[in-house]
Parts: structure tokens; sequence; C-alpha cells
């Protein structure tokens, strides 16, 4: 097998484990931080922790992977890790894969002189890849920008890989979710660019038409703050929060909502890039109401998979919410189109096998 580092920023278990479904590439994973604490035992035994750029070209040379999936191009607080990677691959002779997903303008994002010495120093990691992966539309332009040549572009699922449709499945046990009406779920992080705050102020509209509780799993630091929202707002006692669950039983959380609730805002350096807790919720068959912040739009089709609503309008945000629980025959014919979709598009395994055929291709081994 050829063996393969793929080089991560943070690393988690809906990120790390997929990694089990390599069987051309002998999968490395180097990463800086596990900020979720997700990560076990036996996966910790096919990763490597790095803790500086010179550390990360240290543990590359020690391992001497045949091929080098570098991270973010575009990232001022990343580029020093780019640069280690390039030098490695540079003076090892081999070749560089390059994933992104930043899909907001870079001069938009930092302004133009800013923006113009993050392509001076961007450049040279682009054009030296062998394959280039954006992963929405935004990041193929950013790459274009920063000189990717047409040749070393590649649209495919990759990083975020999708899910494991055997484990995220409409079948299986379901979590005991607070409340007495129809549950909207919410998971990820509680940070206002999330629309974690237009998802609450849409409670009292959704309230007047149909008996619903919204259950926020996860935590962040503006938790204290949602939760004075949902009492302000006089919709407390139907808004409960759960915090942190392990990834691993998030599948039976996500079976017992009859909604999934995913509003981002986008901000001047952030946009929603793929969307996993999106996909999770569709291989369990549940419904999405989203918005379309970023490159949600490429992932949820509107009226079919979920409802895409303009992000920032709580009171769209609730009629879309309110039109899937009073319609049972539609909530019926989204989650089943939703499964179908992500075993169609989102499947890990099948993912990981096209990636390599990819990745194998552009790097000159032999399938």
């Amino acid at each position: 097998m050829v063996t393969y580092a793929i080089v991560s920023y943070e690393n988690r278990r809906d990120l790390q484990d997929p990694l089990r479904f390599f069987e051309k590439l002998q999968p490395i994973h180097f990463y800086r931080h596990a900020p979720y604490g997700d990560v076990t035992h036996s996966e910790q035994e096919r990763t490597i922790q790095y803790h500086h750029p010179y550390d990360l070209l240290q543990k590359l040379r020690r391992a001497q992977p045949q091929i080098v999936q570098g991270g973010e191009p575009f990232v001022p607080r990343l580029i020093p890790y780019a640069w280690a990677e390039l030098s490695y691959t540079r003076f090892a002779r081999r070749p560089l894969v390059i994933p992104s997903f930043d899909n907001i303008p870079i001069a938009d994002q930092y302004g133009g002189a800013m923006a113009a010495a993050i392509r001076a120093a961007a450049r040279p990691y682009v054009r030296s890849a062998a394959l280039l992966i954006p992963a929405n539309n935004g990041a193929e332009k950013n790459l274009r920008w920063a000189g990717a040549r047409p040749e070393q572009l590649v649209r495919m699922m990759y990083g975020t890989w999708g899910v494991d449709t055997s484990e995220f499945t409409p079948e299986g046990t379901h979590a005991n979710l607070p409340g007495t009406g129809h549950r909207i779920v919410y998971l990820g992080r509680l940070v206002r660019y999330k629309g974690v705050f237009d998802l609450v102020a849409a409670m009292p509209r959704v309230l007047e038409r149909v008996s619903a509780d919204l259950v926020f799993i996860g935590d962040g630091p503006e938790a204290g703050d949602l939760k004075q929202a949902a009492q302000d707002a006089g919709v407390a006692d139907r808004v409960h929060f759960l915090g942190v669950v392990e990834n691993k039983d998030v599948p039976s959380y996500l079976r017992a909502a009859a909604v999934l609730a995913a509003p981002s805002r986008t901000t001047r350096r952030w946009a929603e890039q793929v969307g996993m807790s999106a996909m999770q919720a569709l291989a369990c068959g549940v419904p999405v109401v989203t918005n379309s912040s970023g490159s949600i739009p490429e992932f949820i089709e509107h009226d079919v998979t979920g409802l895409v609503v303009a992000e920032g309008m709580p009171d769209a945000l609730a009629d879309a919410i309110a039109r899937l629980l009073t319609n049972d025959v539609m909530r019926g014919e989204f989650a089943r189109r939703a499964r179908e979709e992500a075993v169609r598009r989102y499947d890990a395994r099948k993912n990981i096998r096209a990636a390599e055929d990819r990745i194998l291709a552009a790097t000159g081994y032999s399938t």
C-alpha cells in the first residue's frame, strides 16, 4: 500500500473514523489539536500529533509518507504549516495533494493588501500540488485566484468525507429527547454565526402553528446568552439544552428528531462550507431546514431533501419549520429522499474509494 500523510489542524471522530475505509492508501493522520476529545485509543494508533510547523516537518521526515495531503492554503495562521508540508515534499520528491474549503473570496475576508500577501505565500504551495480538491464552488474560485491550473482541479467529497451510512441510518435506537411536541434538533456549536439566536427567535412563531420543542445539542461560548434569549422570548419551557454528546451517540439523537435546523449566518470571514450535521441528518432520514449561507445550497436541495431559506430571517425559518411539522406526508417524502441522497452522494466509504483512485492517478501511482 502507498503511505498517505493527511495533515489536519483539528481532528475529531467524524473526520478520523472514516479513514478505516481506505484500501489502496495507508493513511497516517497528522493533527495539531483534538478539541472535542473524541478520538479513541485505537484511532490514536494511526495518528501523530504535531505542535508547531518545524515539529510537523520533522515528523513527516521520520514517517516518510509517499504522498502528502496538506492543509488549507488561505488561512494566515496555517501558512507556516503549509510551507512545512511543501518543504518535505520538495526535499523528499513526494507528490502533494491539497484540499480547500474556504469559500469566501480572500480579498473580501482580509482586504486587498493582506490578500496580496496571502496569495504570494499560497501560490507556490498551490502550484506545486499534483492534485487540488475544492470542496465547494467558492473554494475552487479561490484556488484559481491563487494560480491553480485547470488540470490540477478535481471536485469531490474529501476531508469531510460524508457519513458512514451503516451507522447513520433511520433504523436503530431513538434517544429520549426532552419535550412533548415535535422535536426540532440543532446539532453544533452554540455560537451566533451558527444562527442559534435566529432559531430561538423563530420559536414563538412556530408554536403559534404546532406543538414543538427545540433541542440544542452542543455547547459554546454563547450558551448562557442563548438561554437568556429563550427566556426573553417566552419559550424557555420549550427550548432544551443537552450539552455535548459523543459522536457515536449522535445517530440516536438525530433519529428522534422530526427536523434538523441548521440556520447559519455568513460573516466576513466564514460561511458554511459543507455542513456535516446536515449530511448526518439526511443519512438518518431526517429532513433539514437550513439557509443559503455559503455552500449549503450545493449540498441541500431545496424542496427535495429539505427547505432552504434566506439567512438571518427568523420568520422565514419559522415558516419553513412549521410547514414540515404540520405536513406528515411532506415530511415523510423528504425523509425518504434524504436517505436516498445520503446513500448516493454522501456515503463515506464510496467517497473515500473514489478519492483513492483519483489521488493515485494524479500522483503517478498505479491503482
